[in-house]
């Protein structure tokens, strides 16, 4: 659902082909397919989709937290109930958690290179392609943290 407000800012690929081709003087992209892009960030529709896909980055972080800080709290309630082989599990599951809320930077960080780039603050050809990689290492490094950290999956 994010991305349908994307859908409706490309611009026609000829038009994207040709700011790239002022912007970019020195880019090789003859024998490379445009299929869309924005020409000017200035337009609400660009601006919108902009906002709606990089807003939800900081918030999410600080709610994961929050959450973390509830269920924390809430095994240091019950500690004293439970057996020494409960409170270890509990442990593990945390740091699981824990480890895993911080994957959300990883976002944040191809957020942050958008906006330098975006705003000319400091660009780099790595960067540009680092702003889209960036969202495929959440999804690799998640099934990971969970097969290393679960026994059970480990053995």
């Amino acid at each position: 659902n994010f991305q349908t407000p994307y859908l409706f800012a490309l611009d026609d690929s000829q038009a994207v082909r040709s700011a790239l081709a002022v912007a970019k003087p020195d880019y090789e992209i003859e024998d490379y397919v445009i299929e869309g892009g924005h020409v000017c960030i200035y337009n609400f529709v660009v601006m919108f989709t902009i906002f709606v896909v990089s807003a939800p980055t900081a918030p999410t972080l600080l709610i994961v937290f929050l959450l973390r800080t509830k269920v924390k709290s809430y095994q240091e309630k019950i500690r004293k109930l439970e057996t020494a082989g409960t409170r270890e599990n509990s442990r593990k599951i945390l740091s699981i958690l824990t480890i895993q809320a911080l994957l959300p930077i990883i976002f944040l960080a191809g957020v942050s290179n958008y906006f330098l780039c975006q705003f000319n603050v400091i660009c780099s050809t790595a960067q540009e392609h680092f702003i889209l990689q960036v969202d495929s290492f959440v999804p690799l490094i998640s099934p990971v943290i969970t097969l290393y950290y679960v026994k059970p999956y480990r053995s």
